[in-house]
C-alpha cells in the first residue's frame, strides 16, 4: 500500500509537473509514452525480412500512436496473419528503446488476457520491430460509441482485471488504463493493450506526468508521490466510470483544468445508469486518497463481482414478484393454478437468495409469498403443506404460525374422530360375521323347535322362552367381535339397536304371556317392533336395513287370517328379515373390501 496520503486543503504549483508538456495536448491521449530507458542499440537483435520469400508482408495500417505505428501483416512461413508494431520513422532513440523494453514486458506477460508475442526483430533500417498476435476485434471504446451495456460492460471489465492483477503478481504498474487500451475480439475475448507507459512497482514514483490525463489517479499528477498497486485500482475505476457513463472522470476545459480536477478527485454522484451498489464500489476505488481505494485489484473485482450477483438476484427476484398479484386473485379465488402460482414464486426468492442471501427484495418476497399462501393452505386443512413451509418463515412470526398449525390440527383431529365415529365402513366386516352367527343360531334354534312342535301347538309361553334364545343368540353373535364392533358410535347405535329390539319383543312376549293374549297377537306385536326398529336404524345408521321390516310388514294380514298357523308362517319372515339386514352388512363389507385393493394398487 502506498505511504502517500492527502491532505484535504493540500495544494501545489502543477507549471513543474508540466514541464515540457504541450499545453494543447490532448486530455484523452497518453502523454509522455515513456519505458525505462534502454540501449537503443539494435544491432543484436535477429533481422526480420519485410520482402522476399520468407518476409513478413506488410498491409494496411491498423492503428498510430504518437511514438508508433501497429500494420497488418502476413506470415509467409507460417501462414498466419500477425501485427508489427514499429516506431516511426522520426522517432529518436529513445523511443526504440521504450519498444524493446515493451516487447520484453509482454513477453514476460504470458495470460490469456495479454497479446502474446510471437517475435522481435529489427527492419531493413535497423529499426526494432515487435510481432504480435493479431486481434480480430476492436476497441472497447469503439463498442461504447455505438452503445452501452451494463452485463457486458462488467464482464468486459472483469477481464481487463484478471490481465492487471496478473501484472501486478509480477511486479508491473500499467499507468495507462482506460477503454481505447482494450481490445474485445470478435468472440468476445478481452486483451489488455499497450503497455508502453508501464513502470516496475518497487519504488514507483511520479518522476513526470505520464499515461492519459482524463483517467489519471491524483498521485500521478504531482512529481515525486509514490506509485502502488492502488493507482491502478484507481485508473481501472475510472475506466469503468467512463465505460458506464460516457464522461471522463477527470474533466475540464484544457490540460490543466483536467489535471487539477484529477488532483481534486472528489465522488461522483451517478445517476440511475449506474446502479446504487456499483456507485460505491466506483467511489472508493476512485478515492482521492490510496488508502481509502480497494487495497488491490482482486478485492475491487470482487466489489464488482458482488454487484453482479446481487444484479442476478434482484432480477429473480422481480421475476418472482410480477407472479404475486396472480398468485394472490388466485388465492382468493381457491383456483387450482394457486399452488402452481406459489412454487413458481417461492423458487424465484428462493434462487434470489441462494445467489445472494442478504437480498431485501428477495426476503421481502418471500415473507410475502407465505404470507399469502400459509392462511389459504390452513383454511383448507392441508397442514403438513403448512408444516413443512415452517423452516421458511422468518422467526419473529414462527411461533404465532406454530400455535395457528397446533390449534388447526385439534380441530381436524376433532373433526376426524366425529367422521370414524359415524363411518359405517369401520367394522362392516365384524358386523357382517355378527349376523352371519346371529343368523345361524336363530335358524337353528326355530329349526329345533320346528321339529320339537306343531305350530298349533306352540304357545305365548312357548314364544317367551324363543324370545329369551334370541337374546342370547344375538349377544353371542356380538361378544366375538365386540371390541370392534362396538368401536365407533354408529356401529354401537346398530348393535345396540339389534339388543334393543329382541329386548323389546321379550318384554313384548312376556306382557303377552302375562295377560293370556293367544300367540298370533304376540307375533304381530313383534312384526310391527322389529320393522318399526329397522326402519329407524335405516334412518340414523344403515339406510339399506329399511328393506328388512319388508317382510315383517307383509306378513301381519297372514298372521291375522291364520292365527293357528301364525307361530310357522312367522319364522319364514324373521329369518327373511335377518338375511336381508346380512345383506346390508355384507355390501357394507365389500365396499371396504374393493378400497382396500384400489388402495393396494395405488401403492404399487
Amino acid at each position: 500500500m502506498s505511504t502517500f496520503r492527502f491532505d484535504a486543503s493540500a495544494t501545489f504549483d502543477l507549471t513543474p509537473s508540466l514541464d515540457g508538456v504541450p499545453s494543447d495536448a490532448p486530455v484523452d491521449s497518453t502523454l509522455h509514452r515513456r519505458l525505462a530507458s534502454l540501449d537503443p542499440d539494435t544491432g543484436l537483435l535477429p533481422s526480420l525480412s519485410l520482402a522476399g520469400e520468407h518476409a513478413l508482408v506488410e498491409g494496411e495500417l491498423l492503428g498510430e500512436g504518437g511514438m508508433g505505428r501497429v500494420h497488418e501483416a502476413h506470415d509467409s512461413v507460417l501462414e498466419r496473419t500477425v501485427a508489427l508494431k514499429r516506431v516511426r520513422p522520426e522517432a529518436g532513440p529513445r523511443a526504440r528503446g521504450s519498444l524493446v523494453a515493451e516487447a520484453r514486458i509482454l513477453a514476460a506477460l504470458d495470460h490469456p488476457n495479454i497479446v502474446p508475442v510471437h517475435s522481435l526483430g529489427r527492419g531493413p533500417d535497423g529499426a526494432p520491430i515487435l510481432v504480435m498476435k493479431k486481434v480480430a476485434g476492436e476497441a472497447w471504446s469503439a463498442l461504447l460509441r455505438r452503445g452501452r451495456d451494463l452485463d457486458r460492460e462488467l464482464r468486459i471489465f472483469l477481464a481487463v482485471c484478471d490481465a492487471l492483477r496478473f501484472a501486478h503478481s509480477r511486479g508491473l504498474l500499467h499507468r495507462d488504463l482506460k477503454p481505447d487500451n482494450v481490445m474485445v475480439g470478435s468472440f468476445g475475448e478481452v486483451y489488455l493493450m499497450d503497455w508502453g507507459c508501464s513502470c516496475p512497482a518497487q519504488g514507483a514514483r511520479t518522476e513526470e506526468i505520464v499515461g492519459t490525463p482524463q483517467f489519471m489517479a491524483p498521485e500521478m499528477v504531482r512529481t515525486g508521490s509514490p506509485l502502488g498497486p492502488e493507482t491502478d485500482v484507481f485508473l481501472l475505476g475510472a475506466t469503468l466510470h467512463m465505460a458506464l457513463t460516457g464522461r471522463p472522470r477527470n474533466s475540464g476545459r484544457g490540460l490543466r483544468e483536467v489535471l487539477l480536477d484529477a488532483w481534486e478527485a472528489g465522488p461522483f454522484e451517478y445517476g440511475a445508469e449506474v446502479p446504487a451498489e456499483l456507485a460505491q464500489v466506483l467511489n472508493r476505488a476512485c478515492a482521492r486518497d490510496p488508502a481509502d481505494r480497494f487495497p488491490s485489484v482482486q478485492a475491487f473485482a470482487e466489489g464488482v463481482m458482488d454487484v453482479r450477483e446481487h444484479r442476478a438476484a434482484q432480477a429473480l427476484a422481480a421475476t418472482a414478484a410480477s407472479n404475486l398479484p396472480a398468485l394472490e386473485a388466485a388465492v382468493q379465488g381457491s383456483e387450482a393454478r394457486a399452488d402452481a402460482l406459489f412454487a413458481e414464486c417461492r423458487f424465484g426468492f428462493r434462487a434470489a437468495l441462494q445467489i445472494w442471501p442478504d437480498c431485501p427484495e428477495a426476503k421481502e418476497g418471500q415473507a410475502r409469498v407465505l404470507e399469502v399462501y400459509l392462511p389459504w393452505k390452513l383454511t383448507m386443512g392441508e397442514l403438513s403443506a403448512v408444516e413443512s413451509l415452517l423452516p421458511e418463515l422468518d422467526p419473529a412470526v414462527l411461533p404465532e404460525w406454530e400455535r395457528r398449525l397446533r390449534e388447526a390440527r385439534a380441530v381436524q383431529e376433532r373433526r376426524e374422530s366425529g367422521r370414524q365415529a359415524f363411518d359405517l365402513h369401520v367394522a362392516a366386516r365384524e358386523r357382517r360375521s355378527v349376523g352371519i352367527a346371529s343368523l345361524a343360531l336363530i335358524a337353528a334354534m326355530m329349526l329345533g323347535v320346528a321339529f320339537a312342535k306343531p305350530p298349533e301347538q306352540i304357545g305365548t309361553r312357548d314364544l317367551f322362552g324363543l324370545g329369551l334364545l334370541t337374546v342370547a343368540a344375538v349377544v353371542l353373535g356380538i361378544v366375538p367381535f365386540r371390541q370392534r364392533v362396538l368401536a365407533t358410535r354408529a356401529s354401537k347405535a346398530l348393535m345396540l339397536g339389534a339388543v334393543m329390539m329382541t329386548l323389546t319383543s321379550l318384554s313384548s312376549r312376556a306382557a303377552g304371556m302375562l295377560v293370556g293374549l293367544p300367540p298370533h297377537s304376540v307375533l304381530v306385536s313383534d312384526c310391527l317392533i322389529y320393522g318399526l326398529g329397522f326402519l329407524m336404524l335405516s334412518l340414523t345408521t344403515e339406510r339399506w336395513l329399511a328393506l328388512s321390516a319388508i317382510p315383517l310388514v307383509l306378513v301381519i294380514p297372514a298372521l291375522l287370517t291364520w292365527p293357528a298357523q301364525a307361530p310357522g308362517i312367522y319364522p319364514v319372515a324373521g329369518l327373511m328379515a335377518l338375511g336381508l339386514s346380512l345383506l346390508a352388512f355384507t355390501r357394507r363389507a365389500r365396499e371396504v373390501t374393493r378400497g382396500g385393493e384400489r388402495a393396494a394398487s395405488t401403492s404399487r
